[in-house]
């Protein structure tokens, strides 16, 4: 077996687990004890529109909803077009049999029910999947759960709403960005008021044409994106890594198509030597990024993939150096040291992942933190002070500065 697939299944075995675990499925195993699950309610958010695959439950995510239906627990579904609401079909539970056949019938017919709810037609142009969660907490308000469970399926790029990917970078822009803009402009959606609220996000960023593929590294930055929004809102969140889709429904109306970004190309040094210093700029955009407000790599893999080019050009010869300099979007603290421990911890970050590449300490000159003030800044707010999302990421960077003693 390939080792990005043992690695894959480990991943999926884990979360089948934790979810089991976190809600005790009693289908995770042959007990047929009625379960005692962490959740009073089950509300699934569908993507069933233009543009992407028609919506389907994941293994873990119809076994959640089976416990639930089973517990008699309330499932309703929302549908996330450019008007979100409930979808008008209710989900019957599964009572009023006496055995174990009668009983799986039961259950296949109100999973039928869902199935056909979350294949909804939408009602609307557009996705606005981050406005249906606004809606899917009011509607575990009025049924007066205290610990609800949302389900969103095929969430990741809205076309509408405060969460829409359609202005120019947004696709490409990270998650510190997205959660700024969001907080400062009292767009958040929260969840206040419950005990707790668990999320699952499954077949996050599958998409049918017109709309272009995301690339394995969009993805992963969307989904990082959805989890901490979500999770500043106050939930806790799950990444189902089981995608399923089939073909795209017909209907009427459409969904605008975002423009996906070519992948970024990570800064090369030159093969000739340079002895005038040039800057290699690794910013959020790249895969060389950090998790909101730490010097955490979203992926550290990827981040020593786009940091490794940089490391072989300083291996070759002593002579080498590079001065490591991190930077960061402004807050408007009014603190005159804004940002700078933030930035010298991510640009600390990056010199430890290049000297784990094999560079020698000592071709490492300088590791500094510049904060927001730092040279070619790119002015990242609009008009009235609100935070341009796809600029912020531009300013969030580590610079790494080489040079050749010629």
């Amino acid at each position: 077996m390939k080792q990005a697939s043992r690695h894959a299944l480990q991943r999926i075995a884990a979360l089948a687990l934790s979810v089991c675990v976190l809600f005790g499925l009693t289908a995770c195993n042959d007990d047929e004890t009625p379960p005692d699950l962490d959740t009073d309610g089950v509300i699934v958010i569908t993507n069933a529109r233009a543009n992407v695959p028609t919506p389907q439950l994941s293994p873990i995510t119809e076994t959640l909803i089976g416990e639930a239906l089973k517990a008699k627990l309330p499932v309703v579904v929302i549908s996330a077009d450019g008007t979100p609401a409930p979808v008008d079909l209710a989900i019957p539970g599964v009572d009023g049999c006496n055995n174990r056949s009668a009983c799986a019938k039961r259950l296949s017919e109100a999973l039928g029910y869902v199935a056909m709810a979350i294949t909804a037609k939408p009602d609307a142009d557009g996705a606005n999947a981050y406005g249906a969660f606004a809606v899917a907490r009011d509607a575990a308000q009025s049924l007066r759960l205290t610990s609800p469970t949302l389900i969103c399926l095929e969430c990741g790029i809205d076309t509408l709403g405060a969460l829409s990917m359609t202005g120019e970078g947004r696709l490409a822009a990270d998650a510190e960005a997205h959660l700024e803009y969001l907080t400062s402009t009292g767009q958040l959606v929260t969840f206040d008021g419950f005990d707790s609220v668990h999320i699952i996000l499954t077949s996050m960023g599958l998409t049918s044409a017109p709309q272009d593929p995301l690339s394995p590294s969009d993805i992963t930055r969307l989904a990082g994106v959805w989890s901490d929004v979500l999770t500043a809102g106050g939930a806790t969140v799950t990444v189902d890594p089981n995608p399923v889709g089939g073909e795209p429904i017909d209907t009427e109306y459409t969904v605008e198509p975002v423009v996906v970004p070519p992948p970024p190309t990570p800064p090369t040094p030159s093969p000739t030597s340079v002895c005038t210093p040039v800057e290699l700029s690794f910013d959020g955009a790249s895969d060389a990024r950090f998790q909101p407000e730490t010097d955490s790599w979203v992926d550290i893999d990827a981040a020593r993939e786009a940091l490794r080019p940089t490391a072989d050009w300083l291996k070759q010869a002593p002579t080498r150096t590079a001065r490591i300099l991190g930077t960061t979007a402004d807050i408007l603290s009014g603190d005159p040291d804004e940002g700078i421990e933030l930035s010298t911890r991510r640009a600390q970050a990056a010199a430890a992942l290049l000297v784990e590449l094999g560079v020698p300490q000592s071709q490492i000159v300088d590791v500094a933190g510049l904060g927001p003030n730092y040279p070619g800044k790119v002015a990242d707010r609009d008009a009235d002070g609100e935070p341009i999302p796809a600029l912020r990421t531009k300013n969030r960077k580590v610079i790494v500065e080489i040079a050749e003693n010629c």
